[in-house]
């Protein structure tokens, strides 16, 4: 080659090299800008008593029981509206189960909280934690699924990967040893789809075969044994395009938009019409139901999507979401909503849906606050998920305003000693202190266990009305902490005795006062 070609060829090989690496800036740039602009489809997830909204804007929200943080806040305050977890965005996907939630980050991560028993948390420890912390290990995630111990992740190589509570063999590694740390599920490959349940966890193949492993006790495995360490082929099942998985029960989604189950049907939640205590080791189709695009479950409870908008359930909450006692439904009703719905979830006692308006709308038990509307009473009908800083309006998964971060109340107290005395007519001023110095409402509500004896204002202003024993409570807005003090009232000793002269026009009138009575005499 002569030296004029080569210098030809060294200027081509140098301009394909700039043109390539402005391609790969202009492609990084277009990846930041998507970032910072991040949107993803909104969804709801319902555990044990809390519930968790992913906005579209990457953010997640949650509300109920917070005993072992779950809801991520930074506390274990149960809250009754939503608050945002913390140092958590860029999310696509949530799960929460019985004490742990669980969220996929756009950049293939995963990050967890709340209870850390047999190291469902998947950080290497059993510590439970507050705020999110980050899986070890996991990259390149596309896919979670949450079981009530234990959890699950699909990477996009096809493979699967558990961690937690591995009891019944749940995390399909051939042990029952539990797992602090993820680990690969053995023999297992081509996978498209994964779901789990209380001790299942099931896998979908990309040539639309099913397989499961873990717990078998009502036969959902398809096999006659009770537990099954490593996966296995579900039986009778194929072409299935979606899966979903319920208490001791397996669903799955035909291409031809059937749906069909095996497992549990003690109340009706295979949707064949009947109930029974047997092990349904075959599948059984629901009945009814045709077109159906995807489906979803929980505990007892199924939930499916057809191809018209129209959304379906049968199970332990069959009738309760069609607006109706909650009786067990065993076969499919419709959910009555005035807007199409774009996601729905069921938990043991209550459930959410979010309406393609934005607004999430909540129903069923509510002692812990689980449906986000600012109180504790239980609902048969829907009601609108509150949102902002003091509930004062409607959470929207759509909303661009939405609320800065709630800093939650740890703690009330009443300044001086717990127990005082007054007189009658004495009065007194309380102040109560509420932590942190910088949570959103920091305003507490006063009342007295004994009006008659002792009444207190707005302020903490106390007024001893007669004699008695009286409680003063300052309790924070949230209703989740209180402080209190005890009063005794005792009579006012100048109008119980005395003795004194006074002069009158017509004579000097002595008086005497014995235990509220006046003696006089002149």
């Amino acid at each position: 080659m002569n030296k004029k070609m080569k210098r030809w060829l060294s200027v081509l090989m140098v301009t394909l090299l700039l043109l390539t690496s402005v391609s790969l800036i202009a492609r990084a740039t277009v990846e930041t800008v998507s970032v910072s602009n991040f949107t993803t489809t909104p969804m709801v997830s319902a555990g044990f008593d809390l519930s968790a909204i992913l906005h579209s804007n990457g953010t997640v929200w949650t509300w109920g029981r917070n005993a072992n943080g779950q809801l991520g806040d930074g506390t274990t305050v149960n809250r009754n509206i939503p608050v945002q977890v913390q140092n958590l965005n860029n999310v696509t996907a949530i799960g929460a189960s019985t004490e742990h939630t669980v969220a996929l980050r756009y950049d293939g991560t995963v990050w967890a909280w709340g209870g850390n028993f047999s190291g469902r948390l998947g950080d290497g420890t059993t510590t439970r934690r507050l705020t999110p912390v980050q899986v070890l290990g996991l990259n390149n995630i596309i896919a979670i699924a949450v079981g009530n111990n234990h959890t699950v992740a699909l990477c996009y190589n096809g493979t699967v990967w558990t961690w937690g509570r591995n009891l019944d063999g749940q995390l399909g590694d051939g042990t029952t040893t539990d797992r602090f740390t993820p680990i690969q599920v053995q023999n297992l490959s081509n996978i498209i789809a994964i779901t789990a349940s209380g001790s299942n966890t099931v896998a979908l193949r990309s040539d639309g075969t099913v397989w499961a492993w873990g717990g078998n006790f009502r036969g959902q495995l398809s096999t006659n044994t009770t537990v099954e360490l490593s996966p296995v082929q579900v039986q009778g099942l194929n072409n299935i395009t979606a899966i979903a998985s319920g208490e001791n029960r397996i669903l799955a989604l035909h291409s031809n938009g059937t749906v069909w189950s095996l497992g549990n049907n003690s109340l009706g939640q295979l949707g064949n019409g009947t109930w029974s205590d047997n092990r349904y080791v075959a599948p059984i189709q629901a009945q009814g139901l045709s077109d159906i695009a995807n489906i979803t479950a929980r505990n007892n409870s199924t939930i499916a999507f057809r191809n018209d908008g129209t959304v379906w359930a049968w199970g332990s909450f069959g009738q309760h979401l069609s607006g109706e006692t909650l009786v067990n439904s065993m076969t499919p009703m419709q959910i009555n909503s005035d807007n199409n719905i774009i996601d729905v979830t069921l938990s043991n006692d209550h459930a959410i849906i979010i309406n393609d308006d934005g607004y999430a709308l909540a129903w069923g038990l509510n002692h812990l606050g689980q449906l986000g509307n600012g109180r504790l009473e239980s609902q048969v009908s829907p009601v609108r998920v509150l949102g902002g800083a003091t509930g004062d309006q409607f959470f929207n998964v759509f909303s661009t305003n939405i609320a800065s971060p709630t800093i939650p109340v740890t703690g009330v107290t009443i300044a001086g000693t717990a127990t005082r005395n007054l007189t009658t007519g004495q009065t007194l001023q309380l102040s109560a202190t509420v932590a942190p110095a910088n949570a959103t409402n920091r305003n507490v509500t006063w009342t007295s266990s004994n009006t008659a004896v002792v009444t207190v204002n707005a302020n903490g202003l106390v007024t001893a009305r007669d004699i008695g024993t009286t409680t003063i409570t300052a309790r924070t807005i949230d209703g989740n902490f209180t402080a209190s003090i005890t009063i005794t009232v005792e009579r006012n000793t100048d109008t119980i005795f005395g003795t004194g002269w006074e002069s009158t026009p017509l004579n000097w009138i002595m008086f005497f006062v014995l235990f509220g009575w006046i003696w006089m005499w002149f």
